[in-house]
């Protein structure tokens, strides 16, 4: 194992974080990078929560390492329902996007034992998200 902080906070062997893309990362990708040592990251922009809860059900029929998913904030799929699915189907972590995440949902996906990334454009934003508890 590479020994870095992301290693050691998700428990994987390389420090690779497969992007959330959109309509590319599906169970399959996810799952191969996860079994490589890395993260997969399956891609929920633009997708419904069946498709999602069904991802994340494959993905985990599929391997039994760390992976996460993508939910651009800015995005019907940043809900209620879908931050349920999410504790209920246990991805490793959740990477946040494409707007500001809400301090209830980082909360709310703590309690489900998920940690949460956020995708940042400045020190700004960064700051905001450690403010209200975003794991990285």
């Amino acid at each position: 194992m590479v020994d870095t902080k992301l290693t050691s906070l998700l428990q994987i062997q390389y420090p690779i974080l497969q992007g959330g893309m959109a309509w590319a990362s599906e169970s399959h990708l996810v799952a191969a990078v996860s079994n490589a040592g890395g993260a997969g990251t399956i891609g929920a922009s633009g997708r419904s929560i069946g498709w999602l809860e069904q991802e994340i059900r494959r993905t985990h029929a599929l391997t039994q390492k760390p992976f996460g998913v993508n939910i651009p904030v800015s995005t019907d799929i940043y809900s209620n329902q879908a931050i349920q699915v999410l504790v209920q189907q246990k991805p490793a972590f959740v990477t946040l996007s494409a707007g500001k995440p809400s301090r209830e949902y980082v909360e709310v996906l703590h309690q489900g034992g998920i940690l949460v990334f956020s995708v940042v454009p400045n020190l700004r934003a960064a700051l905001s998200c450690q403010s209200i508890g975003v794991d990285a």
